[in-house]
């Protein structure tokens, strides 16, 4: 049993990039109703605001386009894609979302 170990600097590194890729990630399908808000079709992402406060920022592919166009601000329904990752090195939650479809709100 050793009482002190001695580690240098590249070794941490390798340790922490090791840890690193040693994740959990959970993936879900959301159907959620809101205002979409926010919409950059060159960046390609978008930011709807949930009711209760909550709001929603994240990528998109081709949910809006020339050929699927959106209003500002308007109530839409979206199929969203929730991907979560936990990062065990950083003891952190990573959430993204990714936006499928859009369907107005009536």
């Amino acid at each position: 049993v050793r009482s002190s170990v001695f580690v240098q600097e590249p070794q941490l590194d390798q340790l922490r990039k090791v840890i690193a890729e040693t994740s959990d990630e959970t993936e879900e399908e959301l159907e959620v109703r809101g205002n979409l808000v926010g919409a950059d079709v060159s960046r390609k992402t978008f930011h709807i605001e949930t009711p209760g406060g909550g709001e929603i920022r994240g990528n998109f592919a081709d949910a809006i386009s020339e050929e699927h166009t959106v209003v500002l601000p308007k109530p839409y329904s979206a199929k969203i894609r929730k991907r979560t990752k936990i990062v065990y090195s950083m003891e952190e939650e990573q959430v993204s979302y990714f936006l499928l479809t859009l369907r107005s709100i009536p």
